[in-house]
């Protein structure tokens, strides 16, 4: 077990023992003490498949006009600093990862924010401020979903990333339920988010691995 992983595990056995053990926001608590103890976007956002990662989005923005990309979830950058893209925009409920994927990401078509607290009717209004008052032509999610183990932050989750964007929805995550693991629920989402959102699936690669990209258009 890794040192941030034990002091994460120490952090979460004080707060129950101070009575701050809820699960409402398990999910949130958990990766902001992740990157404050120095931990990362984990391993599908390094190497060759962060890699792969950025180069499916950075092809899909070229071969359909899409030159604004905002992702709900950025972490650390690291993925982020290989999109090629004339304007993106990373959110991320951590101030560390913010910070981090700043000192990382120098370029001028990136920036990053914090959106801790922010009620998805703010996000929207932070991403239009960033876009001229419009919003980008595409929402971006990579490894998030599959993170979000209650059920009111995932629905919460599903209208912020329809909200912010324009046109498209470019997802990476299983799309089955179960198995789970203490910060990890797969879920079934893409049959959800037709249901409860006008969307149409337009495109999936990768299909039959354990996670995959998913695109989706707003009707």
């Amino acid at each position: 077990m890794s040192l941030a992983a034990k002091l994460i595990k120490l952090e979460f056995f004080l707060r129950r023992l101070a009575g701050q053990g809820g699960q409402d926001d398990f999910s949130r608590r958990y990766w902001q003490a992740r990157y404050r103890w120095g931990g990362d976007s984990g391993k599908g956002s390094r190497g060759d498949i962060a890699a792969r990662k950025a180069d499916f989005v950075s092809t899909f923005c070229r071969e359909h006009d899409v030159t604004s990309l905002v992702e709900l979830g950025s972490g650390d950058g690291v993925c982020a600093s290989q999109i090629k893209i004339g304007q993106y925009l990373g959110l991320d409920l951590s101030q560390d990862a913010v910070q981090r994927a700043r000192r990382r990401v120098s370029m001028p078509t990136h920036r990053f924010l914090a959106i801790a607290g922010d009620s998805p009717e703010d996000i929207v209004a932070k991403v239009r401020s960033c876009h001229g008052g419009n919003l980008p032509l595409a929402s971006l999610s990579m490894d998030v979903i599959l993170h979000l183990v209650e059920d009111s932050v995932f629905e919460t989750y599903l209208k912020t990333l329809f909200a912010i964007s324009a046109r498209y929805i470019v997802v990476f995550s299983s799309d089955a339920d179960g198995p789970n693991e203490i910060h990890v629920r797969h879920r079934a989402y893409a049959r959800r988010f037709m249901a409860d959102f006008p969307v149409r699936q337009i495109q999936a690669h990768g299909d039959g691995m354990p996670a995959h990209f998913k695109v989706f258009e707003k009707l």
